[in-house]
């Protein structure tokens, strides 16, 4: 309850923040744009630009060193409420020297932007776990664009007042407002930051001076987030550039010129909830993150091109609402999810650079090559500039080319790193010894039998019918006797049934795993027949596992398709072992899917249930994933993942098993994350309910139904599985072993 209440006052103050924010942004951008172009002038706008985006890495820097040693939300809230002050100062002042504080306005305002909605988000990652994240920033994402609608209005109506300046005291307002939504996302005493600390390895003194440099240095992820950013800004800078200058020539300067821009930017921030709403999720799912994110660029390339052929006030314009609006959506909620990759230890410093210093990087390069545009071609300076920026959202769009794989590449370095204890997969659970690493050319193991071993007098003339005798006695010395000497094709079906007798079960699973491999068609019928003991199914598995053959795989094969489930997850730990072994032995990925579409498929109970299977004894002490599964087992999800583990690589797997059953909410939505991206969409949408499903207490019943009635049920519905009704009837001793 404490933490629902908790995660509730985070969603709520962070759309606070994210409103004021916008809406500070829209009417933060008509006033400093309108006031500018009035009193200083469209050519004034480079230097501008370029001082602006050097005072913002200034601060970025400042700020990102500031936000490694206190808590980023109260930095930005003393930020937001310093920002506040200077907006009234500004307001006061400009009747004065209005040209001096339209220039400082325009500073102000583009350092403290960008800064602030960057901080914002990468508060809330760091207070909500990924998945969480996904749903909530909808809510948080909406408020913004709610916000910036306000903010367009708000705009609309100084601008009807004629009274231009007054539109600074509504920003000092706005301020106050993301001030307050930023106290209230603080960390408390119960809350937890997972980026409270950076990794040990950035702590040495000659790293803490520059933790963005060794970041950037040493992550080529991270350096391909930056260039994009870099290049992204570029282009938006020159078309923003472009539309401003044009405008500018065909607006009286003053509150029309204001009115003009608040409606821009308030019909942009329309289309761009419109957007957020209709396409966003729906590209992502469709399209994914990489090309959701390129959309940007390649409208930027559309938009830029018609801007080229035919120039004007209305192309510009379209060019730079389609620049605002994909940003806002397609862009952001893409690259969110890029971000989610990087470690959260590291989002601080990540999330400033990418977002403060190479954004104004990118402002800089602009401004220079604007600059330079005009000195060098005055009459063709905006043309020139809509080349540069089809140039650099070209080069934009080929960086997201390829993203997506290496995003999966970082967020499963990520899960493995943070997932830190080790945790074995199913399939590698099992003792050693149940799984013989070699055979001699005869298929006999050389440690398995003792041939030095006195033979008994033969009672019978054909010998194969005295050994027969000697398995089917069902004396205890006499078995193990006559499997000690290696075994006859013909004598396996007198073999298997002992593997039901705990007494003698491990030697004749040796004598077995060891036995010609033209017995495999035996073992195979063995294996498929509902009517063969259930624990000699259990066990013929790890008999097939040790004949490397492509016979004893597609034994297994069929083994994934048997009702009881016990049979099918020990065939999925025998193929692993094959497939360890030879990876030409593992079974086809269509194969591997086909079984574990069946798995997911099942009803919910039966998941639950699944966990109440009794384990063999050679399973008591090796099939236990440390302390976490001892307390919630999950037989089913354990094997899903062995059967994944056939397709999927095994490091990042197995860490995203351990992190499901982690109560560390960032771990387990970082997890959520990885197998979102890496899961065949058939395995994901069945699998989904299950692993999203809102945990219970683990001292709750899990149903309100009688034992008795849960047993009916069970035996009702032919679940495909063995109860322990002892645990069913809350006995915690369970049944005792029989002899």
């Amino acid at each position: 309850m404490a933490a629902g209440n908790n995660l509730r006052r985070i969603v709520v103050f962070a759309a606070i923040a994210c409103a004021a924010l916008t809406a500070y942004d829209i009417a933060g951008r008509s006033a400093r744009d309108a006031i500018f172009l009035s009193v200083v002038g469209s050519r004034a706008l480079p230097p501008a630009i370029l001082a602006a985006a050097l005072l913002a890495i200034a601060i970025g820097t400042y700020a990102s060193r500031r936000m490694l040693l206190i808590d980023p939300a109260l930095y930005l809230a003393r930020a937001t409420a310093v920002s506040a002050l200077a907006c009234v100062a500004e307001g006061l002042l400009i009747g004065a020297w209005p040209r001096l504080i339209a220039t400082l306005l325009y500073m102000h305002f583009t350092a403290m932007s960008g800064l602030s909605m960057a901080g914002l988000w990468m508060v809330v990652f760091e207070r909500i776990d990924p998945r969480t994240v996904r749903r909530s920033g909808t809510v948080i994402s909406a408020a913004g664009t709610a916000g910036g609608i306000v903010g367009g209005l708000t705009g609309l109506a100084i601008a009807a007042s004629g009274t231009i300046t007054t539109s600074l005291f509504a920003l000092a307002v706005m301020n106050v407002a993301a001030a307050v939504g930023f106290w209230g996302i603080r960390a408390r005493g119960q809350d937890h930051v997972v980026a409270d600390k950076m990794p040990t390895a950035m702590m040495t003194p000659a790293v803490s001076r520059h933790p963005a440099w060794h970041v950037f240095r040493t992550s080529k992820y991270v350096r391909t987030l930056v260039g994009l950013i870099v290049l992204c800004a570029i282009a938006e800078t020159m078309i923003d550039y472009v539309f401003m200058t044009r405008a500018g020539t065909n607006f009286i300067r003053g509150p029309l010129l204001l009115r003009f821009f608040s409606l821009f930017y308030t019909g942009a921030a329309l289309l761009t909830l419109l957007a957020q709403v209709l396409m966003s999720d729906r590209a992502l799912t469709r399209f994914g993150v990489s090309r959701t994110g390129a959309t940007l660029p390649g409208g930027l390339l559309l938009t830029g091109l018609t801007t080229f052929i035919a120039p004007g006030l209305w192309t510009s314009g379209i060019s730079r609402t389609a620049e605002i609006v994909l940003r806002n959506s397609n862009f952001r909620s893409a690259f969110d999810l890029l971000f989610n990759s990087i470690r959260p230890s590291e989002k601080r410093v990540v999330k400033t650079m990418v977002e403060v210093t190479a954004l104004r990087s990118g402002r800089i390069i602009a401004a220079v090559l604007t600059q330079l545009a005009i000195f060098m071609i005055p009459n063709s300076s905006l043309q020139a500039l809509i080349v540069l920026m089809l140039i650099a959202s070209a080069g934009a769009l080929l960086l997201f080319h390829g993203l997506n794989t290496e995003s999966l590449k970082v967020l499963a370095g990520n899960l493995v790193a943070r997932a830190s204890h080790e945790t074995r997969l199913p399939h590698e659970r099992f003792a050693t010894q149940m799984f013989p690493i070699a055979a001699n050319t005869d298929h006999v193991g050389t440690a398995m039998f003792n041939r030095d071993a006195p033979d008994e007098p033969v009672a019978h003339a054909d010998p194969a019918a005295e050994r027969r005798a000697e398995l089917e006695s069902g004396d205890a010395p006499r078995i193990v006797r006559a499997l000690s000497r290696p075994l006859d094709e013909h004598l396996v079906d007198a073999v298997i049934p002992l593997l039901a007798r705990e007494d003698v079960y491990r030697t004749a699973l040796r004598a077995l795993q060891y036995a010609p491999h033209e017995a495999i068609p035996v073992f195979r019928q063995w294996l498929v027949k509902p009517s063969v003991d259930l624990v000699v199914r259990r066990r013929l598995p790890f008999v097939l596992a040790a004949h490397k053959r492509p016979a004893a795989r597609d034994a297994l094969v069929a083994g994934l398709a048997d009702d009881r489930f016990e049979v099918r997850a020990r065939c999925g730990v025998a193929l692993t072992k094959l497939a360890e072994a030879d990876a030409a032995l593992a079974p086809p990925r269509d194969v591997v899917l086909l079984a574990a579409l069946r798995e997911v498929e099942v009803d919910r109970t039966v998941w639950e249930r699944r966990a109440l299977i009794p384990l063999l004894p050679e399973e008591q002490a090796s099939t236990v994933l440390g302390e976490v599964l001892k307390e919630r087992a999950d037989q089913s999800l354990a094997h899903l993942f062995t059967l994944l583990s056939l397709i999927l690589p095994a490091a990042p797997l197995r860490a995203a098993f351990r992190s499901l059953e982690s109560n560390d909410a960032h771990l387990r939505g970082t997890a959520l994350e990885y197998l979102e991206q890496v899961l065949p969409d058939e395995v994901r949408r069945g699998l989904w309910h299950v692993l999203e499903e809102p945990e219970k207490p683990r001292d709750a019943p899990a149903t309100d139904r009688t034992a008795e009635e849960q047993i009916e049920d069970a035996v009702r519905g032919r679940l495909s599985m063995e109860f322990r009704v002892d645990l069913l009837r809350g006995d915690p001793k369970g049944p005792e072993k029989k002899p």
